[in-house]
């Protein structure tokens, strides 16, 4: 025994073969997937990528592949992350199909190695994807955009077959499958038409947001940076592919049971996609990297009619064939000599040396069963490939009938012209020998020809004329015309001043109403005025009474005090009628008194 496997062959003391197995699968796994998802800026190689997914299939899921990967930085290094979503999109697609089903859990502390614990510790994984594409997608320049948008797409890829179990992650299934998933509902194509809509739109987002940045960091696909970005799109284009045509079939059954005001939007959403889908196509197919990685397909030139049903004869569906690459043939022979130097060989042949009796673990063995899945693997993809190659040739026979049927119908055609032309010449024949009478005929035609002249001239002549008259009446109705109109508004002037003349005299008649309203008023008041004008002056004629009364009460009493002065002696008098007579009597005799 040799010194170098004698630490091996002590350490592997007290375990059993299985675990001495597991332990260097996970140490292979765990050489692989360091080495696929390296921080350099390359493309991820096959082999490596191939041996994770073999390895699916042993762990019969994806947890190992969590657990290492989860470890690795890739919150922190923009190109370990992009090829840490590159290998789970292969696992998604090619690895076991428990993987799929476990890609809806994740390791947030990947501290373990096995299994079981892995599952018992385990989270939903879309938190992850989801952080991650929060995380970068605030980087602008290099991977942020793209980091943002695959995890954005492997979020819905997620959903997607969480939604349908029954779908395998590479999307590969026959009419009747997907017939019998959908069912006789029509719900279920309405609902599975959106998802796959959603689908087809993430792929989409990547791929333009992969040439753009191609575009802005100048680099092409013989570089290996553009490489490096341009590798997952190989994925995108078999995904979108299988979308594409289950969209297609799904929306002639929706068409063929619901109105067509109902399926606008649907038929909205994937006229938008037909075009960035054809146009990323063409973009691939003129890439020199993808020339011998992927044969990319077409899509035709005019979108299906949807409305007319018929259209769904002349649907193909786009098929993007992957070449086998020689390279995966000696990269297992490199990896079991790797394993026999390091884990398996040496420590059953030590263990019998030191007589612990624990079984011989043969390394053969492991190579066969590793062998038999790959065949199995292999058989299986050939499967696919000539059921697919098994529907091209079907869609190609189609095509050749439907052209045979057309060369036939030119053929019933071509006979049909030659049976024509026959007949022609035979009316050419009978022509000919009719020549000498038809000479006679021309003869005439032209007389009567030269009779239609002139009848020709003379009816233009009249045409002229009266085409002389029409011309003068319409002149002269132009000039009536514009008479009337000059007519018109000299009436509709008078009419305007004569309402506005009747506006007026309203207003004066209503101005005179409230003068005379006024008079009135002041009538009245003049009329009160004067009767207690009248009233007073009857009451003249008392007041004047009265006041002579005593003016010549006055008088009395001056004249009694000039008779005092000159020594008159008047008598009292009872009453007021004899002072009266007696005033009186005084005046006449007081002047003649005062005169003394």
């Amino acid at each position: 025994m040799s010194t170098r496997h004698l630490p091996r062959a002590i350490g592997s003391r007290g375990k059993t073969a299985l675990e001495i197995e597991r332990e260097n699968f996970e140490k292979s796994q765990h050489v692989a997937i360091t080495k696929a998802i390296s921080a350099t800026e390359c493309p991820v190689k096959e082999k490596h990528a191939r041996t994770i997914v073999l390895g699916t299939f042993k762990d019969h899921g994806a947890g190992l592949y969590w657990s290492i990967g989860g470890k690795l930085p890739l919150q922190g290094n923009p190109i370990i992350a992009w090829k840490f979503i590159h290998v789970l999109h292969k696992i998604l697609r090619d690895g076991h199909p428990h993987g799929t089903m476990y890609q809806m859990k994740h390791v947030r502390k990947p501290n373990y190695f096995s299994i079981e614990r892995s599952k018992n510790n385990s989270f939903k994984n879309h938190a992850i994807l989801k952080e991650l594409a929060k995380l970068w997608m605030h980087l602008k320049e290099g991977y942020g955009k793209l980091i943002s948008c695959y995890c954005k797409l492997m979020v819905e890829k997620l959903n997607f077959h969480r939604k349908n179990k029954e779908i395998p992650g590479n999307l590969n299934l026959s009419d009747e499958q997907f017939a019998k998933i959908c069912g006789a509902d029509v719900n279920n194509y309405f609902e599975i038409s959106v998802e796959m809509l959603d689908y087809m739109d993430e792929i989409l987002s990547l791929q333009q947001a992969v040439f753009g940045s191609l575009d802005m960091s100048r680099s092409n696909s013989m570089t290996n940076s553009g490489q490096c970005r341009l590798a997952p799109l190989i994925l995108c284009i078999q995904d979108s592919c299988q979308l594409y045509d289950y969209i297609v079939k799904s929306l002639f059954r929706l068409h063929s049971s619901l109105p067509p005001d109902t399926l606008s939007g649907h038929r909205d959403r994937f006229l938008s996609m037909y075009k960035r889908l054809k146009q990323f196509y063409l973009s691939s197919s003129n890439l020199q990297y993808f020339k011998n990685l992927v044969q990319v397909p077409g899509l035709p030139d005019e979108p299906p009619n949807f409305l007319i049903a018929s259209d769904f004869s002349k649907h193909v569906k786009p098929v993007a064939v992957v070449p086998d690459e020689p390279e995966p043939e000696a990269e297992p022979e490199i990896e079991v000599e790797d394993l026999i130097d390091t884990s398996v060989s040496q420590p059953p042949v030590q263990v019998n040396n030191f007589g612990n009796g624990f079984p011989e673990v043969d390394e053969r063995d492991h190579i066969i069963e590793r062998l038999t899945k790959e065949i199995q693997y292999l058989r299986s993809e050939i499967e696919r490939l000539k059921l697919e190659d098994q529907k091209i040739l079907s869609a190609q026979k189609e095509e050749i009938a439907r052209l045979e049927k057309i060369l036939s119908e030119l053929r019933l055609s071509a006979d049909r012209s030659l049976k024509d032309n026959d007949e022609l010449k035979k009316r050419l024949k009978q022509t000919e020998t009719v020549h000498v009478g038809a000479a006679t005929k021309l003869a005439d035609a032209e007389k009567h020809a030269k009779g239609f002249e002139d009848k020709f001239k003379k009816m233009k002549d009249i045409y002229q004329k009266l085409r002389e008259e029409h011309v003068s009446l319409l002149r002269t109705n132009a000039e009536v015309t514009k008479k009337l109109d000059a007519e018109k508004r000299t009436v509709a002037e008078k009419e305007q001043l004569l309402k506005e003349s009747k506006s007026e005299m309203d207003r004066i008649e209503q101005e005179r109403k409230v003068i005379q309203e006024s008079l009135k008023q002041s009538a009245d008041e003049t009329s009160s005025q004067l009767a207690m004008t009248m009233a007073k002056n009857t009451d003249l004629p008392k007041q004047t009474k009265r006041l002579e009364c005593y003016i010549v009460h006055g008088l009395v009493l001056e004249c009694k005090c000039a008779l005092k002065v000159h020594g008159l002696i008047l008598k009292p008098h009872t009453n007021e009628l004899d002072f009266d007579v007696h005033v009186t009597l005084s005046a006449v005799t007081l002047p003649e008194a005062c005169s003394y």
